[in-house]
């Protein structure tokens, strides 16, 4: 992983608390982290899941098991908003941070319903909830935002913004896939285009938090 470079030491506040390693930093750590592994266990249950409907000889165990690690993988994308709120407060995005674990809070409900066998949520709950949770995804993309200026790390500000654009783009593509589906404009490349967008921001979303991970570890 390319290393993240920021601005000198004593220019900005957020490489003084990097440089002090307090309580908050820490906090702020293990929040990215959870953020890292909670993606990528959604992922790899994403793709399991892939493979799983297309196979006819898989055991119901296989598919409770994946459900399990989809819903533990969204229980920490939902913490690490909540841990990184030990945030220092001159870096704001505090209220990104709350908005972001609020919609990602809804992912918990679509994938605890799955794993219950529940019935209880409509057609429009379930597009309001994955919607939110798509919502949370961008939320979180700009507090990172602010907590790279406040770093002062000018070069991980690209990488920030491009992965804004390109998760606004392609879940904005599947969405608009969706819709015409709704309408019945079916197509067999829908549920590629659904899998493969989703798997891309998520992809590009561990690679981003990994960097801003690296630079919060290390002061140069």
């Amino acid at each position: 992983m390319e290393e993240a470079e920021c601005a000198d030491p004593q220019s900005t506040t957020g490489e003084q608390w990097i440089q002090t390693g307090s309580s908050s930093l820490k906090q702020t750590q293990l929040g990215l982290n959870l953020v890292y592994f909670g993606i990528g266990l959604v992922v790899v249950s994403a793709i399991g899941f892939y493979y799983v409907l297309d196979a006819s000889e898989l055991m119901m165990t296989v598919i409770r098991f994946l459900q399990l690690t989809n819903l533990v993988g969204y229980l920490m994308l939902f913490a690490g908003p909540v841990i990184c709120l030990s945030v220092p407060d001159q870096a704001g995005g505090k209220g990104l941070l709350v908005g972001a674990a609020i919609c990602l809070c809804s992912n918990l409900i679509t994938t605890g319903t799955a794993l219950l066998n529940s019935a209880d949520l409509t057609v429009p709950m379930v597009i309001i909830l994955k919607l939110a949770g798509n919502v949370g995804l961008i939320l979180f993309i700009l507090f990172m935002q602010k907590l790279v200026v406040y770093l002062g790390c000018s070069n991980l500000m690209s990488k920030v913004t491009a992965l804004l654009y390109m998760t606004v783009l392609i879940l904005g593509g599947v969405w608009f896939s969706s819709l015409l589906e709704y309408f019945y404009f079916t197509s067999l490349f829908h549920p590629i285009i659904s899998f493969t967008g989703t798997i891309l921001v998520l992809a590009m979303y561990t690679y981003v938090v990994g960097l801003l991970k690296e630079a919060l570890s290390s002061p140069s």
